[in-house]
């Protein structure tokens, strides 16, 4: 049976080119961006043609969202004539191969193409130890995730021979060794059909001494987002514990070098909560005058590891003694700003 689909019939591609490999399972979508009730299938089933994963294409290609949270989900739904007068192609980090949209228009479960976009957040070793990531530092780990480690590499070398892009995520993998010689392999004899690849960052090692060994495989780096988190030292110290002067330095590396020769883009990020949002004009006012390409502003989440109490933090949370304070700095944001920001925020300046 071939799926009708028109513009009104529309799918989310992610679950059909895009595989997500994290401590917790290998998903075909964002642990983020799904219920608990998936992602605790896809730990039991794991795998890019495991149960979990097409049991969530199955509901997708019923148009039933259940295992989704579209609240907080970014990823545009598309038509299957818009996947194939694109051939697939989505965006930099937005691939399905023609032999998967073949699957997703003869509404088959199980795709015959590895993905051709992966995700990873295994490595959670960092330079930095930020209360609002984790309680304790993270620098080493031991042979049992060193193990993980060789699998991970062995699954994404699998699929190096039509892998379109890559991000890495969690951690710092300009840190970590395993990440950077990863990123130092993906040469173009080895992986010909990367062209993108990801990489977020706290930005402390985003400098030619530590990037000039990650060539030739750095030159496939296309994006780079920084994680800052502050408008000025003090704050940066409190928040992140480390030198502001350091980041601004590196960030004006990659936007006057590295963005003249491989680099599209260089973001910077801000999550607001308690010890921070008080500095958010001056971030933005600092990080325009550096010539970043985008501001991207959010609020605090939960994680399981953050030191700091969470709605002690969580200014943005209705009942938060501050949280009046917080809704007057937004209300005052350039209109540009305000326009890109999540709805969930935007929604704070309406109800000022």
């Amino acid at each position: 049976m071939t799926l009708n689909m028109d513009r009104e019939n529309k799918i989310c591609p992610f679950a059909f080119g895009r595989l997500e490999i994290s401590d917790q399972a290998y998903s075909p979508c964002c642990p983020d961006w799904t219920t608990e009730e998936f992602n605790l299938l896809a730990q039991t089933y794991p795998g890019w043609n495991g149960q979990a994963a097409r049991e969530l294409r199955r509901r997708l290609l019923n148009s039933d969202y259940s295992f989704c949270r579209r609240e907080v989900c970014c990823v545009k739904l598309v038509s299957l004539s818009e996947l194939k007068k694109n051939g697939g192609h989505l965006g930099p980090f937005h691939a399905i191969s023609p032999q998967n949209i073949k699957a997703i228009e003869d509404r088959e479960t199980f795709l015959p193409d590895e993905a051709s976009v992966i995700t990873i957040s295994v490595d959670e070793r960092c330079n930095l130890n930020c209360p609002s990531c984790r309680s304790e530092s993270i620098t080493h780990i031991n042979k049992a995730k060193q193990e993980e480690l060789n699998q991970v590499k062995a699954r994404i070398w699998k699929t190096r021979k039509h892998l379109k892009a890559l991000h890495f995520t969690n951690g710092e993998p300009l840190y970590s060794p395993w990440a950077r010689t990863m990123i130092r392999s993906f040469t173009s004899s080895e992986f010909p059909s990367l062209k993108n690849i990801a990489i977020m960052t706290n930005g402390l090692l985003l400098n030619e001494k530590s990037l000039k060994p990650l060539y030739p495989g750095f030159e496939k780096v296309t994006e780079i987002s920084v994680s800052v988190d502050a408008g000025d030292s003090e704050t940066y110290t409190q928040v992140r514990g480390a030198d502001y002067n350091e980041i601004l330095k590196n960030i004006s590396y990659a936007v006057k070098t590295l963005k003249p020769s491989h680099v599209r883009s260089v973001d910077v990020n801000f999550v607001l909560q308690k010890l921070n949002y008080r500095s958010l004009p001056l971030f933005i006012k600092t990080m325009r005058e550096l010539g970043v390409d985008d501001l991207n502003i959010h609020e605090l989440h939960p994680w399981e590891k953050m030191k700091i109490n969470y709605y002690e933090h969580a200014v943005h949370i209705p009942t938060h003694p501050e949280h009046h304070f917080l809704k007057e700095t937004l209300w005052n944001l350039p209109d540009d700003v305000l326009g890109s920001l999540p709805a969930t925020l935007q929604s704070l300046v309406r109800t000022l």
